[in-house]
């Protein structure tokens, strides 16, 4: 169908998640599943296209847009979007999106894990153990680490990874 709407998605991952738009929509991901599209890549492309799915780690320039002409929607995979000019793509009337949910629980879930994996040593001594250094000591209690429990934890910003991170805690 040639009036079918087009979307461009810059990054070649997760095409699960695309699957219901594939059946409505002309969607084009980058050819070589190795890699994702380039900004001159994009800059060809995105004149014929009407959305654009994006990444945190791909820029959206005002001459990007400019070259966009048929450009409805960017959707950004990802919490924020400092990588869109979003003053131009309003200017342009083009709808800005992004994905915070998804990532709250497992970057809260991953923060803690980092705590308790750094306060206790796991990973210095795994290492140590692998690499069978000589200086290891193993007497019973000189490897534990510091304790987490009855500490106090400092979160800077509550939002709602934040929370969630004060919620495991």
């Amino acid at each position: 169908n040639i009036d079918m709407k087009k979307i461009l998605v810059t990054y070649n991952m997760f095409k699960e998640g695309f699957q219901e738009l594939e059946n409505k929509y002309q969607v084009t991901f980058p050819a070589n599943p190795m890699q994702n599209f380039t900004y001159d890549e994009i800059i060809e492309l995105i004149p014929e296209y009407d959305a654009l799915c994006t990444m945190f780690n791909f820029t959206v320039t005002k001459e990007l847009i400019d070259k966009a002409e048929n450009l409805q929607i960017i959707a950004n995979y990802g919490v924020g979007y400092d990588n869109i000019d979003i003053a131009y793509a309003k200017e342009k009337e083009i709808i800005i999106t992004n994905t915070p949910d998804p990532v709250i629980n497992p970057t809260a879930n991953l923060a803690l894990s980092l705590l308790l994996e750094t306060a206790r040593r796991v990973s210095e001594y795994d290492r140590k153990l692998r690499t069978y250094e000589k200086n290891i000591k193993t007497n019973i209690l000189e490897n534990l680490g510091m304790p987490v429990t009855g500490q106090t934890l400092g979160i800077i910003g509550m939002g709602r990874i934040g929370k969630a991170l004060c919620k495991r805690a």
